[in-house]
């Protein structure tokens, strides 16, 4: 390099090297600072107030304003303009307080720094209400569609449930007791299974749905806009439950009373039933019955008893009102489905009762014929030549003829 070039570079290097010192030693002057909300700025404050530089001041504004946001999301902005200076207000918070040195840094009337300043603080919270509400929104949506997963999965769950344990029931896995009222066989434990098999997948529609309306309510109400629909399907809903509830509460004494009375023909069911299996057994004895029709007298004053205390339940539940209909109804189905029962006990009084057959006759009755080894309130017991027992109801008597080929003796068992 020629040394004209060195020396050059030199006094160039040397010039930068003053510029650069001279910078440095040069006083500089407070930056302005920002009264912000979030990222947004509102006003730039260029000088200091007091003993409080612009930093500080923009710093303790910027933190008042986050606190009445914080505190009151819908306060409008307002200004007070007096002699001493103009206050910035967010709800009943004082953000700033601008005075004449802030005026006269902008260059411009102190009125006309605060209008400007105030209309900046107002399209700030507006821009804010925006981001809020677009974050309300989005995360009802996210809560929406989280709280739809476990709902589906809720039901699904119950559905998986339901069905697994009508299989079960359908399979023969669990025992399911026979439905009988005072010795009376409604209802087989077959049959009584198959029901319940039956109303577990019906049921599970049904606990589906509820999942389904819940999770429909709870998504109205996310939203303003649907509250009021979610109001309404609400009410519908409940005023049956409602309406049921009062019935309900109306209803307990004669509920109190109901249990009671049930406890009583408990006992007295009890107490028919071990009088009369005392009466077959010999430890006891009535001249007008004999021993051998004691068990079906016995099942029949049973069904009587049961008979006669639902009616007396009916009609002291009264002929209106929730127990009223509920005992109608039930007395309806049990009527319903003990019919072919009752038509079998009522064939079955004669040929018990007028003594037309006696344990060790031999009879053919409704098709097979064998010696009668025992009679019940429904059925004769048979047994054929081969020794096989056959259970013949009564009802057989109505259609087919019952022939005594042998009678036996008064006195055999």
């Amino acid at each position: 390099m020629r040394p004209t070039n060195r020396f050059l570079s030199s006094i160039a290097l040397a010039a930068l090297l003053l510029v650069g010192g001279a910078a440095a030693a040069a006083p500089t002057s407070e930056p302005g600072a920002w009264l912000r909300l979030r990222d947004q700025r509102i006003l730039e404050l260029r000088s200091a107030r007091g003993e409080l530089p612009a930093g500080q001041r923009a710093r303790d504004a910027t933190r008042a304003l986050e606190a009445a946001v914080a505190a009151s999301p819908g306060a409008a902005a307002t200004l007070e303009v007096g002699p001493d200076g103009a206050l910035l207000r967010v709800g009943d918070t004082t953000v700033l307080q601008l005075g004449p040195e802030d005026a006269a840094a902008e260059a411009m009337g102190l009125s006309e720094l605060a209008g400007r300043s105030l209309a900046s603080l107002r399209a700030a919270l507006e821009a804010e209400r925006r981001r809020q509400a677009a974050h309300d929104v989005i995360y009802k949506l996210s809560m929406l569609v989280f709280s739809g997963l476990v709902a589906l999965l809720l039901a699904r769950s119950i559905g998986r449930a339901a069905v697994a344990a009508a299989g079960r029931l359908e399979a023969a896995e669990t025992h399911v007791p026979a439905l009988a009222v005072a010795g009376v066989e409604l209802a087989s434990g077959p049959a009584v299974r198959g029901a319940a098999a039956v109303a577990l997948r019906l049921g599970r529609f049904v606990a589906q749905a509820g999942v389904a309306v819940a999770w429909g309510l709870s998504a109205l109400s996310h939203f303003e806009l649907t509250r009021g629909s979610r109001d309404r399907i609400a009410a519908a809903l409940a005023e049956p439950l409602v309406s049921l509830g009062g019935g309900l509460a109306g209803a307990v004494p004669l509920l109190v009373v109901g249990a009671v009375g049930v406890v009583l023909v408990a006992l007295l069911v009890r107490g028919a039933e071990v009088f009369f299996d005392a009466v077959a057994r010999g430890d006891a004895t009535l001249r007008w019955l004999p021993r051998d029709l004691a068990p079906a007298v016995g099942r029949l004053v049973r069904v009587a008893i049961v008979l006669l205390a639902l009616l007396l339940g009916a009609s002291a539940a009264g002929a209106d009102g929730l127990l009223g209909g509920l005992a109608r109804a039930a007395l309806l189905a049990l009527g319903l489905a003990a019919a072919p029962l009752a038509a079998s006990a009522l064939a079955g009084l004669p040929l018990v009762l007028g003594r037309t057959l006696r344990p060790g006759d031999l009879v053919e009755l409704g098709g097979h014929r064998g010696r009668v080894v025992g009679l019940g309130l429904l059925a004769t017991v048979l047994e054929e030549a081969g020794g096989a027992r056959v259970r013949v109801p009564h009802l057989l008597s109505l259609v087919r003829p019952v022939r005594v080929e042998d009678r036996a003796p008064e006195g055999r068992p």
